[in-house]
């Protein structure tokens, strides 16, 4: 008789960065209930929302108090008069003709941050079929391109990533353009707004 070694069952993971108030949660774990959440967001006051999420679905969420970012550590959040928008990258525009208050630069407020890409090499393999939804005001490029340096994008199955280079006015769309062109050759990319 031959010894088989254990089979690995490949874990679903859904990883959504920039939580926010938990709606793209509640949308994913809905119509995937196999998979296991992690749920990454810096601004503290909106924690209790996506905690509502998983009581209300009955579901564990791991939920993150922190920046998705390129050190672990600490990083300055800047925030508008909304709740719901901020960034941890200086220059951002918002949209103040449709109803989106100004980032106030004046008065960040600390929030934990998470080395993303190193974040993943500890916690899953290729093993794992890992799902990201990713809305990080203008972090993306930096987590992103940190990604492709360390090769740990290739874990990731599927991303949906909303892009805010127009809203950078230091971000060159060649830049975007190249940042969105290699994440595309290691993983399915989906355009999300």
């Amino acid at each position: 008789m031959f010894y088989s070694p254990p089979r690995f069952r490949m874990r679903s993971i859904y990883i959504d960065l920039g939580a926010n108030v938990g709606n793209t949660v509640r949308e994913f774990l809905k119509g995937h209930p196999g998979y296991s959440c992690y749920a990454f967001e810096p601004n503290r006051a909106l924690l209790p929302r996506i905690a509502d999420v998983a009581l209300e679905l009955g579901r564990d969420i791991n939920l993150v108090w922190a920046a998705a970012w390129i050190h672990d550590g600490r990083i300055d959040l800047f925030q508008s008069d909304s709740p719901s928008a901020s960034t941890v990258v200086e220059g951002k525009k918002e949209y103040e003709e449709r109803g989106w208050p100004a980032i106030d630069y004046s008065r960040p407020s600390a929030s934990p941050s998470i080395d993303f890409s190193q974040w993943l090499l500890r916690n899953f393999s290729k093993d794992d079929h890992i799902v990201v939804k990713m809305d990080i005001e203008g972090a993306e490029y930096k987590v992103l391109g940190r990604m492709l340096e360390e090769g740990t994008v290739g874990l990731i199955a599927k991303l949906r990533c909303e892009w805010h280079y127009d809203r950078f006015p230091d971000m060159p769309k060649a830049e975007h353009d190249r940042i969105k062109s290699e994440v595309a050759r290691y993983t399915i990319l989906e355009d999300w707004e």
